[in-house]
């Protein structure tokens, strides 16, 4: 790990990191980010990636070219790298790159991975950048319909629990380590972590998260609702919480009638 971080903040930079930031980043240090990118091993990029992930809005890295491309190509590897879900926290940095089509293709494609740290990536991703984009609502509906008990999980947990949006506030629980100040800059604004259940396709997801086939998903999705207010007088969660209730019931019966059945035989 020293030599990761010594390679990084090569050539003195370690200590550029500690003082004001400039108007934009150090050329320097955006080569050697850029190096890491293309030709790192796993260590090296295990620091630079998580860095580029907590880039706050608007940030000047996002004019960087060398990083865009670099940050493009491995988004674009086939098969993915094996940190393909750092790859996508840190390209969530990025509008230039979230706008495009292509790109916005493979961060709904990681929904459907088998890794589920690719999948709570992909659905940070989705929760930050696509549920307020016109073009992205009928592709972002259907690919939320289709997820499957796991991913419908993560979901669950991200909404209840926002955190991950606040790396890009510039904030990160409430602290900032001095290598971040670099890329944060001093000024840091606090900004109000949104809502996600005000999003009609996220509440949808989560109300029909309480047909789920495990009962986990059902009863982290019904905890969830909750906190939606007057949830109660919606008709949607009134039909599928009397849904739940009947799904319930077969087993309490069944559980009731072999306890008279023994009672009898006894």
């Amino acid at each position: 790990m020293r030599q990761t971080v010594r390679y990084v903040y090569e050539n003195g930079q370690r200590g550029i990191l500690n003082v004001d930031a400039p108007a934009a980043p150090d050329p320097r240090l955006v080569s050697t980010v850029v190096e890491i990118l293309n030709h790192g091993n796993p260590d090296s990029q295990a620091v630079v990636l998580p860095l580029l992930a907590g880039l706050p809005n608007g940030s000047t890295w996002e004019q960087q070219a060398g990083v865009l491309a670099s940050l493009r190509s491995l988004l674009e590897q086939q098969p993915p790298p094996a940190n393909y879900a750092d790859v996508l926290n840190a390209a969530s940095s990025f509008k230039t790159l979230m706008d495009q089509p292509a790109l916005r293709g493979r961060v709904l494609a990681g929904l459907n991975e088998q890794n589920p740290d690719v999948q709570r990536a992909a659905i940070r991703v989705s929760l930050e950048h696509f549920l307020n984009d016109p073009q992205m609502t009928p592709l972002l509906k259907v690919a939320f319909s289709n997820l499957g008990s796991s991913r419908r999980n993560i979901l669950i947990e991200e909404v209840n629990d926002p955190k991950f949006m606040r790396r890009h506030l510039g904030v990160a629980g409430g602290a900032v380590s001095q290598d971040q100040q670099y890329f944060l800059g001093k000024n840091v604004a606090y900004q109000k972590v949104p809502d996600f259940l005000d999003n009609p396709i996220v509440l949808d997801t989560v109300m029909a998260s309480l047909g789920d086939g495990d009962a986990n998903v059902r009863a982290a999705a019904l905890d969830l609702l909750r906190k939606v207010k007057d949830v109660e007088q919606r008709t949607d969660f009134r039909t599928a919480l009397d849904q739940l209730t009947e799904r319930q019931q077969p087993a309490s019966q069944t559980h009731c009638r072999e306890r008279t059945g023994r009672k009898e035989a006894q």
